[in-house]
Parts: C-alpha cells; sequence; structure tokens
C-alpha cells in the first residue's frame, strides 16, 4: 500500500493504530490461512473493511462464509466447503459479503438472482465485479439498466446479458458512455447501433483506452491487407484484438502473416478465411490457429 493511501486509511480507522505492525502482519495471515486465500487477497480484503477483518477471530469469517452459502441454496450444504469457497471467492473482491449483516445480504443476493435470472452463484460473481449492486437500490439499477439500453441501442435481453457479463459497465456515468460511444463512432466511421454491437461483444471497450483502441483499429487493414469493413467484421465478432497494446498486435500479425508465406497452399487458404476465423487466430496467436 501507498505511504498516502495507508495515512487515508489511518485517518478513517485510527484504532488501527493499536496494532503493532507484526500484529496486523499476522492477523492478514490468519486470515489468508483460514479462508484459503492468497496473503494478497487477505490484505486487499483488509484494507477495505479493516474494522471487522482485522479486530475479529478469521474463523467468524469462514463460518460466515458457510452460513452464507447455505441461506442462498450454494452447493456445499451436506457439510462441505464447496458453496463457501464460491463466496469467498466473490469476497475476495467484495469482502463486505463477510462483514455485512447477513439477513440484508441475503435478501439483496436472492434479489439480485431474480433481478437479472440468474444463480446464486452467478449473482455472487456480479458482486464481485461491481460491489455497489448490494448498495444501490433497484429503481437506481433500472435506471442505469434503461441508460445502457437508451446508449447502446439494445434490446431489453441483450441489456440484460450485457450487464450480467459485465456488471461494472453499471456504474460508469452514461455522460462518460455516450461519451465513449460518439468517440467509437468517429474512429469506426460507424453509427451507434453497430458501436453497441461491439460494446455487447466486448464491453471492455468502454473502460479501455481509446486511443490505443484507435490505433489497433486503423492497423488491423494495414497489417491484413483487408478492407476496413473487414476489421469492423472481425471486431464485431469480438473486439479484444482492440484491446491489445499496438506493438502486441503488430508482432501477431507478423507471425501469422510470415507463416502464410512459408507455404501456397496456406496463402489460398489465409485468403478464404472469414473475419470471425481471421479474428480467432489473431487472438489465439499463430501457435493455435488450426487452419495453418
Amino acid at each position: 500500500m501507498k505511504p498516502a493511501a495507508a495515512q487515508l486509511l489511518l485517518d478513517r480507522v485510527p484504532q488501527l493504530l493499536q496494532l503493532q505492525p507484526t500484529a496486523m502482519q499476522e492477523k492478514v495471515q490468519q486470515l489468508s490461512e483460514t479462508l484459503g486465500i492468497t496473503y494478497k487477497q487477505a490484505a486487499f480484503m483488509s484494507a477495505r473493511q479493516p474494522e471487522q477483518l482485522l479486530f475479529r477471530p478469521a474463523q467468524e469469517f469462514l463460518q460466515t462464509a458457510q452460513q452464507l452459502a447455505v441461506a442462498v441454496g450454494l452447493p456445499g450444504q451436506d457439510g462441505s466447503l464447496r458453496g463457501a469457497r464460491v463466496v469467498i471467492n466473490a469476497a475476495t473482491d467484495a469482502p463486505a459479503l463477510l462483514v455485512r449483516p447477513q439477513r440484508g445480504l441475503v435478501k439483496r443476493l436472492l434479489a439480485i438472482s431474480s433481478w437479472f435470472e440468474v444463480s446464486a452463484e452467478a449473482a455472487l460473481r456480479m458482486v464481485a465485479a461491481a460491489p455497489e449492486l448490494l448498495t444501490d437500490s433497484w429503481s437506481g439499477i433500472q435506471r442505469r439498466v434503461q441508460a445502457l439500453r437508451d446508449i447502446l441501442l439494445l434490446w431489453p435481453v441483450a441489456a440484460q446479458r450485457l450487464v450480467i457479463k459485465y456488471p461494472k459497465l453499471l456504474f460508469l456515468s452514461p455522460r462518460i458512455v455516450n461519451n465513449k460511444v460518439k468517440v467509437l463512432m468517429a474512429i469506426t466511421h460507424k453509427d451507434r447501433k453497430a458501436i453497441g454491437l461491439l460494446v455487447y461483444k466486448t464491453p471492455q471497450l468502454l473502460r479501455s483506452e481509446l486511443e490505443r483502441v484507435r490505433v489497433c483499429y486503423q492497423l488491423l487493414p494495414l497489417l491484413l491487407e483487408r478492407s476496413e469493413g473487414f476489421a469492423y467484421a472481425m471486431s464485431a465478432h469480438s473486439a479484444s484484438l482492440l484491446l491489445l497494446p499496438p506493438p502486441k498486435l503488430l508482432v501477431r500479425s507478423a507471425r501469422i502473416l510470415a507463416a502464410v508465406q512459408m507455404a501456397p497452399q496456406w496463402q489460398q487458404q489465409w485468403q478464404q478465411q472469414r473475419p470471425p476465423q481471421i479474428q480467432e487466430g489473431l487472438a489465439q496467436n499463430y501457435q493455435r490457429f488450426e487452419r495453418l
């Protein structure tokens, strides 16, 4: 933890000064060993919920995970720790799962399962990705989903699937999302509906550095000697290549094209590949491109 962050934590929780550094390290180590997680994960959790995780026995949090797993109907009600492991894995990103009042947590997790028509395990994964789901109201969440629909021009079922896949998008400012969509429209020379498809397939685009996206999008047709429309069709299948650092995209393309030049039959086969096949080949790198 950086000095500034450590000072902010001490200002927020002054009772941490009561713990000697060695005692604090032991507490984090005990949490790590009891929950079966790494020391780094335990430290992250402790920094988010220090009042609870550093001043209560670690065994209590394992029991809490077990109780929560049973309450929401996860596997492991026969006494095994399978369900508890699902809860603990989610809690490494959303430690509030182990410290908030359990009655309210159970109610919210079952509500998320109902709202988005997902299993309790999927609801926990959503909370791990976006802990704000534990605190925002259902009406607030509905407004956020509607905002994504309006900006991306998605059908209701598509918007719901997008949120399930990448719940962090819910808590981006609609103004920021709209601005990023406009930039993507300018980069690709496509309309809002086409950008909605790109974001639906690869939601990380809205949280990425758009200058990198621009460079990679412009590089693809040049490197592959294909049209810009071909590059868009590749991205519509999956825009993961647009998230790569440009030098990495250059290296992958060079390796694929070098392999193609090794045999005439490969060159013919390469020219016949459709955009999704080319995209998958570059995304998996040349060693796993089966068609070559």
